[in-house]
């Protein structure tokens, strides 16, 4: 559904307002009605997502959610990239399968995790699927 929202006529609107607003809004864009648009896709998906988890945890708390879970959502997000439909998908499987993989690491699990994503961030500051354009960009 994400796919052929983004890439459907007011997917291309809403990333031009991502782009530039002053210049969509120069053309004729109607920014407001954008914002609406964007504001209600969004908390329909988050709706969505809390009845899926709510159904499958069969109860849901404010405590279901910590601080930790937060970072890791966003962690998914940014890894993966967050410009991309499946970025936050491939972030949510390397960060996942990362931890596991390194739990042979004993206490410097953490570190080592931590420092792997740090450097990551620093050399794709836009996400690991931005590595797959630039090669196909390239070739």
């Amino acid at each position: 559904i994400m796919y052929r929202l983004v890439n459907s006529r007011i997917g291309k609107l809403c990333q031009s307002l991502q782009q530039n607003e002053e210049l969509a809004s120069s053309i004729g864009v109607n920014i407001a009605y954008l914002r609406v648009i964007a504001y209600a896709v969004s908390s329909f998906f988050g709706g969505v997502s809390g009845a899926i988890f709510a159904a499958i945890s069969q109860s849901i708390y404010p405590s279901s959610f910590t601080v930790t879970d937060s970072v890791n959502f966003m962690l998914n997000c940014f890894l993966g990239g967050l410009g991309y439909v499946f970025g936050p998908m491939l972030g949510t499987l390397v960060l996942y399968f990362g931890w596991d993989l390194l739990f042979q690491t004993g206490q410097f699990q953490l570190l080592i995790y931590s420092a792997l994503m740090i450097g990551l961030m620093l050399v794709l500051p836009n996400g690991l699927l931005s590595l797959a354009e630039t090669t196909r960009k390239k070739g």
